[in-house]
């Protein structure tokens, strides 16, 4: 199959082998063009990329204005593949970009058939530690940034103090710079930019379509961020991104590098950060905090144990017995939602839009209207709900807002 074909091009990898390429031309292109992907094995692993002129006359052609980037550990995209494209990126109407580990390619690489706009993916022998290392030099800004402690370095790996982090978010850091230089590739190829830069998990359950951009009241923010899930800082599962933003907004790896990521925490003499708090910061010392706009989330990450790096216990007996158990670990009902609180807002929010087509009427109906209840739509986060509540009451203009 595809994936064997994968796997045997790049079995002899080397650092010093130099690149080979064959097309490869996979099932997913369900449209009346075959968009031809190439196959390169490289440092570090291999890429799928749209080549050629086929390649550039479909990316011309279709020029769509959303693109998605899916990155991380994939063995359940064959589990979550149709969900994903169902209510994501075919309600978006986006170009697909995947990257992540090369790892297990038998158990998910068929799955890349379910997505007729893939445009590029980035595949790789994932260790981010190495990677660190061939960057050269003392290493001193990462080195530095290693010292402050939590599982916003997560996959940082070695035998040094504080060098074995669990959770993710160096590989999530990675995985920004990825997407980023996939989607830059493409715009080039196709000579013009996205209006919109999604980045989300790859292994996001979605109960429901995403809400569409031309639910965004004229002159509001255009950068959305799921809602819950903060964990003491933002929500980093999924955002939906201007594409302006998107350089600074997904461009942790590089001030890693460069040391000013540690310049700015060490002053901060923060004991730990998390992934969550570490973006918040991110967010707010770029000013780009006051932009932030909820959504409804509509998707929940599944119970399962893809890698060593945090173990979860899926021992639990029901959803009565799920839950966390610390700051880190988590037990719940394998198959089933990894964070019950999660799941339950998307299948409530879900189960009340049915099958009927968002609109800012329906946004208040099954999200914003309890939110009144709580006090919160005098944040900004919840500026949609109150265009949502004015489009309820049948109100046709156009809302101003003052800045105290």
């Amino acid at each position: 199959g595809r994936s064997e074909t994968l796997r045997s091009a790049c079995s002899g990898w080397r650092p010093a082998r130099p690149a080979a390429a064959e097309a490869w031309a996979p099932a997913a292109a369900r449209a009346a063009e075959v968009v031809g992907l190439m196959q390169r094995c490289g440092p570090g692993g291999f890429a799928l990329a749209g080549g050629g002129a086929a390649a550039a006359a479909a990316a011309s052609a279709t020029m769509r204005q959303v693109a998605v980037c899916l990155a991380g550990l994939l063995r359940s995209l064959p589990d979550v593949g149709e969900s994903i494209q169902e209510f994501l990126v075919g309600p978006l109407d986006a170009d697909l970009f995947v990257a992540g580990p090369a790892e297990h390619l038998a158990e998910w690489a068929s799955a890349l058939a379910l997505f007729p706009t893939l445009a590029q993916v980035r595949l790789e022998r994932e260790n981010v530690t190495e990677f660190l290392h061939a960057l050269g030099g003392n290493g001193a800004g990462w080195r530095a940034a290693a010292t402050i402690k939590g599982n916003w370095l997560g996959c940082l790996e070695g035998e040094e103090k504080d060098m074995r982090r669990r959770g993710s978010g160096l590989c999530q850091m990675y995985g920004h710079r990825q997407c980023l230089e996939m989607v830059t590739d493409r715009e080039l190829k196709r000579g013009r930019q996205y209006e919109h830069v999604v980045w989300s998990r790859p292994d996001f359950v979605w109960l429901a379509a995403h809400p569409p951009l031309s639910l965004l009241p004229e002159g509001e923010s255009d950068f959305w961020i799921i809602d819950g899930e903060d964990n003491g800082g933002i929500n980093d599962r999924h955002w939906v991104l201007p594409r302006h933003l998107a350089p600074a907004i997904l461009g942790s790896w590089d001030r890693l590098i460069d040391g000013s990521m540690a310049d700015f925490f060490q002053q901060q003499r923060l004991p730990e950060l998390s992934t969550e708090t570490y973006f918040s910061f991110v967010l707010a010392t770029s000013g780009v905090d006051k932009l932030i706009r909820r959504i409804p989330s509509l998707a929940f990450v599944p119970c399962a144990n893809p890698h060593k790096r945090k173990q979860i216990d899926t021992s639990a007996s029901s959803w009565d017995d799920s839950g966390r158990l610390d700051n880190v670990n988590v037990r719940c009902v394998r198959g089933g939602p990894k964070y019950r609180h999660e799941y339950r807002h998307a299948r409530q929010v879900s189960d009340c839009k049915g099958s009927r087509e968002w609109s800012l009427p329906l946004l208040w109906e099954c999200w914003c209207a309890p939110k009144e209840e709580l006090g919160m739509l005098h944040f900004m986060e919840y500026r949609l709900c109150v265009h949502a509540k004015v489009a309820a009451a049948g109100w046709k203009g156009k809302l101003d807002f003052y800045e105290e």
